[in-house]
C-alpha cells in the first residue's frame, strides 16, 4: 500500500510539473494520502470500541469502590470487635476484683462484729460479774408463782432462752408480759408453747416446823426468747 501511495504521489507531481511548465506558473504540489480513509476507519472503530467499553469501565470502577468500602467496613468492624473484647475483658477482670474485695470486706465486717461481741461478753462477764446474779434475780422476780423455770441459756450473742412449765397459756402470757416490762430484756417473744400430758411436779414446802411434800400437775411447756440488755458501768 505504501508503494502505491508513492507512485501516485510521483505521478501526480509529474502531471502537475507538466501542467506548470505548460502554463508557465509556480508549481503547485498536491499530496493525496490514500491511507487516510483507512486510518479514519480504524480510528472510528477504536472510538466505537472505547464507547462500548466505557460502561464496563464504570461498572468495574463501581465494583472496585464497593469492594474497597466493604474491606474498610470489615476492618472497622474487626477493630470495633477487638476493642469491645478488650473492654469486656477489662470489665470482667474488674468485676472479679470487686467481688474479691467485697468478700474480703464482708469477712472483715463479720470478724469485727464477732470481736465486738466477744469484747462485750468479756466486759460483761469479767468486769461486771454481779450482773449474772442480777440477771437471775430479775428472772426470778418476774416469774409468777405457778411457773416453774427448768432451764436458762445465754449464748455469746447475749440471747437468753427460758424454758419452763405451767398450768395453762394464760400463765405463760403473764410471764411473757412481766419479762417484756423488764429493763434488762428486749425483744421478748414466745418461741414455742406445747400442751403435754399431765405432769406431776413434787414440791417441798415448809409449814412452821414441818416439811410438807405435795404434787402439782402441769400440762403446758413453753420457751421464751429475749435479748439481754448490756448497761454500761
Amino acid at each position: 500500500m505504501s508503494g502505491i501511495n508513492l507512485e501516485k504521489e510521483t505521478e501526480d507531481s509529474i502531471d502537475q510539473d507538466d501542467k506548470s511548465k505548460k502554463l508557465g506558473k509556480q508549481p503547485i504540489t498536491l499530496n493525496i494520502n490514500l491511507l487516510g480513509y483507512e486510518v479514519r476507519e480504524e480510528i472510528a472503530k477504536n472510538s466505537g470500541s472505547l464507547k462500548l467499553s466505557k460502561p464496563i469501565i464504570i461498572g468495574l470502577s463501581l465494583v472496585g469502590v464497593a469492594i474497597l468500602l466493604n474491606i474498610i467496613s470489615y476492618l472497622l468492624l474487626v477493630s470495633l470487635k477487638d476493642e469491645q473484647v478488650l473492654i469486656k475483658t477489662g470489665l470482667e477482670r474488674r468485676k472479679v476484683e470487686l467481688e474479691a474485695k467485697n468478700k474480703e470486706l464482708t469477712d472483715k465486717v463479720a470478724q469485727r462484729d464477732i470481736s465486738l461481741q466477744k469484747k462485750n461478753i468479756l466486759l460483761w462477764a469479767t468486769g461486771n460479774n454481779f450482773k449474772w446474779s442480777a440477771l437471775l434475780e430479775e428472772v426470778r422476780d418476774r416469774t409468777p408463782s405457778n411457773v416453774w423455770v427448768n432451764k436458762i441459756d445465754v449464748n455469746d450473742a447475749l440471747l437468753i432462752n427460758i424454758t419452763g412449765e405451767t398450768f395453762d397459756h394464760k400463765t405463760v402470757a403473764l410471764f411473757l408480759a412481766n419479762l417484756q416490762d423488764s429493763p434488762k430484756f428486749r425483744n421478748v417473744v414466745l418461741d414455742s408453747t406445747k400442751k403435754l400430758p399431765k405432769l406431776k411436779i413434787r414440791q417441798l414446802e415448809e409449814l412452821g416446823n414441818n416439811t410438807v411434800e405435795r404434787t402439782i400437775t402441769s400440762n403446758t411447756k413453753f420457751t421464751i426468747h429475749a435479748e439481754v440488755v448490756v448497761t454500761p458501768n
